[in-house]
């Protein structure tokens, strides 16, 4: 819908909680066309006069539901805008101008990609790692209706600087070698897990460990190309391994 409304030239206000209206259409004018909050407040004023004491937020839902009416199928669209137009000039209120001119058609696809590689220049300032779930969200936050639903989801599908998904992960795995570490660096983190005294003894290297292993966890998750995905999982395993050695010279 958003992305309709400014293909049609209006002009959008995001609100902080992700919603939006158009310029220049305030609550007063929105309330003409809708009465459904007055009658809802008439009903809980109603109530609570009754029953002497203010309502909970489960009778205010209660209200919304019982106040609610059956849509009116056939309406008598031009007796509608007459009175809608009457309404407004009791209000001494006016309707802001129809855009004349819709705004030129964006190439959303083009426009799409540059969302997302704003959103990926953004978090790879902050972050080596990140995950597709922050780009999306700053994509969504800072270009709001500049492209389609659709659109946005191509770009962050083919986009060559974001992790994949589960199928290439899946297929990665199903290399022997590639799997065979995996599986090693898997063992090791369960190995030192259960190894409290050279856990105790690496001190500040064993929260070296964790961020591994988050780290491991990112590229498992939401997979990197196989060519990155495999020179990390190979840091990673030499990571382990020198730790793994250091734990076992205790032991002896």
């Amino acid at each position: 819908m958003l992305d309709g409304e400014k293909q049609c030239g209006y002009e959008i206000e995001v609100r902080s909680n992700g919603q939006f209206e158009l310029r220049g259409y305030g609550q007063k004018l929105l309330d003409v066309y809708s009465n459904r909050t007055q009658e809802i407040q008439a009903h809980l004023e109603k109530w609570e006069q009754a029953q002497g004491e203010a309502a909970t937020p489960a009778q205010r839902k209660a209200a919304t539901l019982k106040t609610r009416k059956n849509k009116v199928r056939d309406v008598d669209r031009e007796m509608l805008f007459q009175q809608w137009g009457a309404e407004l000039k009791v209000r001494q209120l006016q309707l802001p101008d129809i855009p004349k001119n819709q705004a030129a058609l964006i190439d959303r696809e083009w426009n799409a990609t540059q969302s997302v590689n704003a959103g990926v220049n953004h978090c790879s300032e902050r972050d080596s790692l990140f995950r597709r779930s922050q780009v999306e969200r700053f994509a969504l936050e800072h270009h709001l209706g500049e492209q389609s639903f659709d659109a946005l989801q191509s770009a962050f599908d083919y986009n060559p600087a974001l992790i994949q998904g589960a199928e290439r992960v899946m297929e990665l795995l199903r290399q022997p070698e590639v799997r065979s570490q995996y599986e090693q660096i898997v063992q090791a983190v369960n190995c030192l897990q259960r190894w409290q005294q050279a856990t105790e003894y690496l001190g500040h290297r064993a929260t070296k460990l964790n961020e591994i292993h988050q780290v491991t966890q990112i590229y498992l998750d939401e997979h990197k190309s196989p060519q990155v995905f495999r020179q990390q999982i190979q840091e990673d395993l030499t990571r382990y391994q020198n730790i793994l050695n250091s734990q076992k010279q205790l032991e002896i």
